[in-house]
């Protein structure tokens, strides 16, 4: 092999060892994916709903867009508000140790998909609504009947904080219908 092949070849390994958040979100693992799945669709059986599957083109959507959030927003989360699928988000920030180093806390998805889920004790379905002051959508949204795909996604961040994003299709949380 030609010299000017190693070179390049430490370079690419050297990158994606030492910046390896620089680029890429990182992909979920099938057992993540299956994961939020599976949490998702406990909470979906609890109110006689229909499961939900996984879906990579959703994944893809939400991966571009938690990269979006890191590098061109500052992992400041905003919705991103695409037509025709609806959205939930999470933000977790880093773990802070007294020498001043910080690492990525250790998030699984059901914690994620049960830190949505937890909105629940604050939703009224009966009237369809939400506690005073309190936040009801993630988990209507999660338990959307005609909702039936789900795609997730999560990144870290420079300052060791991480963001999660599932991305759900058709949408749900139209003002005045009821959830199920």
């Amino acid at each position: 092999m030609p010299n000017y092949l190693h070179v390049i070849i430490i370079i690419i390994i050297f990158g994606l060892f030492y910046f390896p958040t620089t680029l890429f979100a990182e992909k979920l693992t099938v057992q993540q994916q299956q994961q939020i799945v599976d949490v998702h669709n406990g909470y979906r059986k609890q109110v006689h709903v229909n499961g939900l599957e996984w879906s990579d083109e959703l994944s893809s959507v939400a991966q571009q867009w938690v990269l979006h959030l890191r590098n061109e927003n500052q992992c400041n989360i905003v919705h991103s508000h695409i037509s025709g699928l609806g959205e939930n988000l999470f933000w977790a920030s880093a773990v802070y140790v007294s020498n001043g180093s910080t690492y990525p806390q250790s998030i699984t998805p059901r914690e994620v998909v049960d830190a949505w889920g937890s909105e629940k004790e604050n939703y009224h379905h009966k009237d369809n609504s939400c506690d005073d002051g309190k936040v009801c959508g993630h988990y209507t949204q999660l338990v959307w009947h005609n909702t039936t795909k789900v795609g997730c996604a999560m990144t870290v961040c420079s300052d060791q904080s991480q963001i999660w994003s599932c991305n759900y299709s058709p949408p749900g949380n139209f003002l005045g219908e009821k959830p199920y």
